[in-house]
């Protein structure tokens, strides 16, 4: 049976909504085999965490889920459907935003998200990160490159940096356009950089 580890990277003054996030993957249809979480207590950033979390797990696949966000309870059964079906590296399900008054706001990129154009990744990114990926690829190519460095000059995005790697390597990927999240946009989002929130974790 193929096995499956949710991957949430998390920081200090998120611990309300990770407290949701990990709700959702217990109400999952189809549970996880495993739950990594990784906390950022050195302001390193969501790629330093991201990786933290995902090299924890010891399973084939992993799904990435970010702490302000949550998991709809057929996120996982239908991502590893389609994975199946396909015999996909990465599937991309789709999502809905919900602004800071809990309401649904309008989706830039459309209802349903966008098939893989391995050529448009080139000049955007339009696959969100809260998505399923096969475990040996993303170590294949080191998983997320750090924000700033040679790999990866600019300051944030790691996500797209990734999956241009994961695409360079061969990956299959596959859009779903099922939605099975939600996407928060509370006001204090941080697009994964160490440097848009105050304070240091106080656990272990």
């Amino acid at each position: 049976m193929t096995t499956v580890a949710v991957c949430i990277p998390s920081i200090a003054p998120r611990g309300e909504m990770l407290t949701r996030a990990i709700a959702s993957v217990g109400a999952q249809t189809r549970a996880a085999d495993a739950l990594c979480i990784a906390i950022d207590h050195d302001h390193s950033g969501a790629a330093v965490v991201r990786n933290r979390a995902w090299r924890m797990a010891d399973t084939d696949f992993v799904a990435f889920l970010d702490d302000d966000d949550e998991l709809l309870p057929n996120h996982l059964e239908h991502l590893l459907d389609v994975q199946a079906r396909h015999d996909a590296d990465v599937v991309y399900p789709w999502h809905r935003i919900i602004g800071p008054d809990g309401r649904t706001k309008a989706d830039l990129l459309g209802a349903q998200g966008l098939p893989f154009d391995a050529e448009a990744l080139d000049s955007r990114n339009y696959i969100p990160v809260t998505l399923l990926v096969r475990r040996a690829l993303l170590d294949q190519v080191g998983g997320f490159p750090v924000p700033g460095t040679p790999d990866w000059p600019h300051q944030d995005c790691e996500d797209w940096a990734c999956w241009r790697r994961l695409r360079d390597a061969g990956g299959i990927f596959v859009h779903t356009p099922e939605v099975t999240w939600l996407w928060h946009h509370h006001g204090a989002n941080t697009s994964g950089r160490g440097d848009r929130w105050p304070g240091r974790a106080v656990f272990q």
